[in-house]
């Protein structure tokens, strides 16, 4: 397993899992765009992968 800090490239696998969680489900998915989680994966904070 490799552990890394996710960049914008992961974006789209990133939320193809947040949209598959049973527990904590977003009420409207639409709501969070990849143009958001560029901002949270650069500006705002950091986010990480793991490669399998």
């Amino acid at each position: 397993m490799l552990f890394r800090e996710a960049t914008i490239d992961d974006i789209k696998q990133i939320q193809i899992v947040r949209h598959s969680v049973k527990e904590n489900v977003l009420s409207n998915p639409l709501l969070v765009t990849a143009a958001d989680c560029e901002n949270f994966l650069t500006v705002r904070g950091k986010g990480w992968v793991c490669e399998v």
